[in-house]
């Protein structure tokens, strides 16, 4: 099956979807999150280590964007917290700019200078409860990637080459959930146990396509 014939993702989403290499639903499914970020628990990033990725939110108290040099912009913003003001940076990203107003979420690695604090490379979060994150694609924003991911969803459902019985004595979920959990998630250590469980069969599957070669026999080569 072709992404293409799943209704609910339209021509231009399956072509942009293309050009990133994504042809099936198994495409789709095995992009992983790199990260999962819990709206739920903000952060006090003055308490945090140097390095350490973290969600913090906070009203923008101010803002502003400069052209550094050509091909170089850089927009800076300035985090009220409940803890104390955070710092964030984005560079060639004008376009967000009009989304820092009012209260946000941003996650990022906590970086201390002096008694500043602030943020590197950081995300804006525009969701609540527990996000994944996936490395951009270039003419595929996160919002296209996630409805083609639902709609996947409503249209396969992927079956283990694990024999039921063996999934049952390992105590392994089923694949389609963990996929689900994995994209969708409503908990963090469930769904990296789902990434575990989705690895394994993965495994599985490369092992029984090894012994399917193997079992062919091959002509040895003729001894002169």
């Amino acid at each position: 099956m072709l992404l293409s014939e799943i209704k609910g993702i339209g021509e231009k989403r399956v072509l942009a979807l293309n050009k990133q290499g994504f042809f099936t639903p198994l495409d789709l499914l095995y992009f992983f999150p790199y990260a999962y970020v819990d709206t739920r628990t903000p952060c006090d990033a003055r308490a945090c280590a140097d390095g350490q990725a973290i969600f913090v939110r906070g009203t923008v108290a101010d803002k502003s964007f400069r052209y550094l040099r050509k091909g170089l912009t850089m927009v800076r913003a300035r985090l009220k917290t409940e803890y104390g003001d955070v710092h964030c940076t984005w560079f060639n990203q004008k376009y967000i700019t009009a989304a820092l107003e009012g209260e946000i979420g941003v996650y990022g690695t906590v970086e201390h200078f002096k008694s500043t604090v602030s943020l590197k490379a950081p995300v804006l979060i525009r969701e609540d409860g527990i996000v994944p994150l996936y490395r951009p694609l270039k003419g595929v924003p996160s919002n296209v990637l996630k409805s083609a991911l639902a709609a996947v969803f409503r249209r396969v459902t992927v079956k283990s080459v694990i024999p039921d019985t063996l999934t049952a004595a390992f105590g392994l979920p089923a694949l389609n959930d963990c996929f689900r959990q994995l994209h969708f998630p409503t908990d963090v250590e469930q769904a990296e146990t789902a990434r575990r469980a989705i690895e394994i069969d993965r495994l599985a599957y490369e092992l029984a396509c090894f012994r399917l070669l193997k079992a062919r026999k091959v002509p040895a080569p003729r001894a002169y």
